[in-house]
């Protein structure tokens, strides 16, 4: 997780396999947990709903 990030306030996210699978697939190409690219992706994709 990047520094700062509350681990207080956890959120759970289902996913059916195949997402799972590419998600692991992105963490793993670019060196990050499973965690850690969940919530690069989401902040991200926020920033479309701003």
């Amino acid at each position: 997780m990047p520094r700062g990030t509350a681990y207080k306030n956890p959120v759970h996210v289902r996913f059916s396999d195949e997402e799972f699978k590419e998600l692991d697939a992105i963490a793993i190409r670019e060196g990050r947990s499973k965690s850690s690219m969940v919530h690069i992706i989401y902040m991200s994709a926020v920033q479309n709903f701003r």
